[in-house]
């Protein structure tokens, strides 16, 4: 019996290594994370507008979200041996 077959044995598709981003996240990927942080964290946004306005909030939002992209060229070293 394969594992696919075995509900014992079955792995959700995001367990499989096969299936890890290889890619960095694209603009629109981050726009809807940012989005699903603002949705969710409504006082924060609101102090972060309040303080930068809503343009500058948006990309300080966007740009958290991009930091911790591993896959993000602004995150690894010009030798490519250390991600920050």
């Amino acid at each position: 019996m394969t594992k696919k077959n075995n509900k014992e044995d079955f792995e959700p598709p995001w367990l499989d290594p096969a299936n890890d981003r290889k890619t960095p996240y694209t603009e629109e990927e981050l726009g809807l994370f940012a989005r699903g942080f603002i949705d969710s964290n409504k006082e924060a946004w609101i102090e972060l507008v309040n303080e930068h306005g809503e343009e500058q909030a948006w990309n300080i939002v966007k740009d958290g979200f991009r930091k911790m992209d591993e896959r993000n060229i602004l995150n690894i070293d010009a030798d490519n041996s250390n991600i920050h």
